[in-house]
């Protein structure tokens, strides 16, 4: 596929000065990549566990079959005393009504997560990491960037995983 790259007239002046016509510069910009897809992972103390790609927006239906064909096997392999505590944060879509009533009929025991609050989670850091290393990738395909992070995902190390769990109070 042959994209086309864009010039950009970008113009170069402090804000107390007057924009002049010797300050403005043309600029050749790369296309811009976007793909359309959202990312749901799962970690434990034990390291990453599973990493499911969403194709398009997020919306409860879609969350509620993450929940059954991506956290179920988690709970199953590294749970099987039922001693763990599922945590996810305030998004619209953790929260819609038939989301909670899944929650509540499968018993998933969850972490009371208060609103507005600033968002905690652990898993941010990972995505943080995953963004960072991802820079570092020159990807043309959304394969070539699920193939990519998959790579990067399954190479975090225990250790870091671990290190970011102890950071959490009791």
């Amino acid at each position: 596929m042959n994209q086309q790259w864009k010039w950009v007239l970008t113009v170069r002046c402090t804000f107390k000065e007057k924009w002049e016509k010797s300050g403005i510069l043309p600029v050749l910009h790369p296309p811009r990549k976007k793909f359309g897809f959202m990312l749901w992972g799962c970690i434990t103390f034990n390291g990453v566990v599973t990493l499911a790609f969403v194709d398009g927006n997020i919306n409860a239906s879609k969350y509620e079959y993450i929940l059954e064909n991506s956290l179920w096997p988690v709970i199953a392999r590294h749970f099987p005393q039922n001693n763990y505590i599922f945590q996810d944060n305030n998004a619209p879509v953790h929260r819609a009504r038939t989301v909670a009533e899944y929650k509540l009929k499968n018993k998933i025991k969850t972490l009371t997560w208060p609103a507005q609050s600033p968002d905690l989670n652990i898993i941010e850091n990972v995505r943080q990491r995953l963004k960072r290393e991802l820079k570092n990738n020159a990807n043309n395909s959304v394969a070539e960037v699920k193939h990519a992070i998959r790579g990067i995902w399954e190479n975090l190390p225990v250790n870091y995983i671990i290190s970011l769990y102890s950071t959490i109070p009791q």
